[in-house]
């Protein structure tokens, strides 16, 4: 009677190996299993590439291993402090080294948000605003150099754009002059 239970236990480890995990936002992976699938793995554990087609060229395609990602499902608009009103696209993600899982270590996530992120942090921003803000610090840390001059020449304009800037900074109408957004805070 061991016989056909180890034949039935044997089919369906064959069939959950050839199964193909499907990655779609929100799913939450269980950590409880030994391993879990390479695209569900949490978040901070891969790393993931949009593409970018907001220019005029539209042919071009990102690859990775065997997957590849058209214009078509790339980002074809940025936007969004957060990634709540951003559109959303394909992303092509790869796990990290070392984080062990089984299947394919690159996957396409669907849904990703179609923000851009270029290293600026919102509380460098209001330190700088706050305490060098009068020497244009703060608008020389967000790519606006012309106004981050004027500011140091004029010494803040006396003060008065020292406390506009910071003002402007923390009611989130200030933004990295690259149209990027600020760095998550994790």
């Amino acid at each position: 009677m061991a016989i056909p239970h180890f034949g039935i236990l044997l089919a369906c480890f064959a069939s959950a190996a050839t199964a193909e995990p499907t990655c779609e936002v929100g799913t939450v992976a269980d950590l409880n299993r030994p391993l879990i699938p390479c695209c569900k793995v949490p978040k901070g554990f891969y790393h993931c590439q949009l593409l970018d087609c907001s220019g005029d060229d539209n042919d071009t395609s990102l690859r990775v291993g065997h997957v590849e990602l058209r214009c078509e499902d790339g980002c074809h608009t940025f936007g969004g402090s957060t990634s709540d009103p951003a559109a959303r696209a394909k992303a092509l993600c790869t796990v990290l080294e070392g984080v062990p899982c089984t299947g394919n270590t690159t996957f396409v996530f669907d849904g990703f948000p179609c923000v851009r992120y270029n290293g600026h942090q919102f509380p460098t921003a209001v330190l700088l605003s706050l305490f060098l803000g009068w020497a244009g610090a703060d608008r020389f840390y967000l790519g606006q150099v012309g106004w981050g001059v004027f500011k140091l020449f004029t010494v803040g304009g006396v003060g008065l754009w020292w406390f506009t800037d910071l003002m402007l900074l923390i009611l989130g109408h200030l933004h990295p002059a690259d149209g990027s957004s600020w760095e998550p805070q994790y």
